[in-house]
């Protein structure tokens, strides 16, 4: 007999969980930390080196974009969001302005992963956690890692989840996102977690996100070039 209020947001284990599962609270609210720490950082921008500037940051607003992040990283505009920070972060240690292009320090220098690789990264490690049966036991057989075909590059082979999903949010769930990132990593990777430790694991996921990273961005070079070109 008692009546329940009605909330729009609740917050559970740091975490904003809104009615309509989109996050875009909880992002706000992680964009609003992160740039208040960048801010109270702004004094020490010409007092440290670049190197004590990548520490600082990655320990002080890396770790609050990052956390959680398989839950509550989804949907285009959560992924702009947290790419406008790390993208504010770089320009901070390198001391650019918004004006200038940060790409290739963010892919190269920083070897950072953009909001998108960061969320599948962490999904990855979370799976391999599972598959190894080193989280509780009700997530053992959570994810769902059926085949249904695969395709063949040049160097690695791309699986395909069987599993189907006859809704929108059902594609949303974890299981679902999970079950596809994890899939769509190359064999090399997948096929070696059950003789290599998890530090090895997340360096491999790290090398292997940051290449993809460097590539679309020589694919975008190599666009300006051909559009600069035909121009001329």
């Amino acid at each position: 007999n008692v009546n329940l209020k009605r909330v729009k947001c609740l917050k559970v284990l740091g975490v904003l969980i809104d009615e309509e599962l989109n996050f875009v609270s909880h992002c706000k609210s992680i964009a609003k930390k992160c740039h208040n720490a960048l801010w109270s950082l702004a004094p020490l921008k010409k007092v440290l080196n670049i190197y004590n500037k990548k520490i600082v940051v990655e320990a002080l607003i890396k770790s609050i974009y990052s956390y959680a992040c398989p839950v509550w990283l989804i949907g285009s505009r959560n992924i702009l969001c947290v790419n406008r920070i790390i993208r504010a972060c770089a320009r901070f240690i390198y001391d650019k302005s918004k004006y200038e292009s940060i790409s290739d320090n963010i892919n190269v220098d920083l070897q950072w992963l953009t909001a998108e690789n960061t969320g599948k990264s962490e999904i990855c490690k979370l799976v391999y956690k599972i598959q190894n049966r080193m989280g509780p036991t009700y997530f053992n057989n959570y994810v769902n890692l059926e085949i249904s075909g695969s395709m063949n590059t040049r160097n690695n082979q791309y699986l395909h989840s069987a599993a189907v999903y006859n809704s929108k949010l059902g594609e949303k769930s974890f299981k679902c996102r999970a079950s596809k990132v994890w899939l769509s990593l190359p064999v090399s990777i997948t096929s070696s977690i059950s003789t290599n430790g998890f530090n090895v694991f997340k360096r491999q996921l790290k090398v292997y996100f940051n290449e993809l990273q460097c590539i679309d961005r020589m694919k975008q070079i190599f666009e300006l070039l051909d559009e600069y070109e035909l121009s001329n």
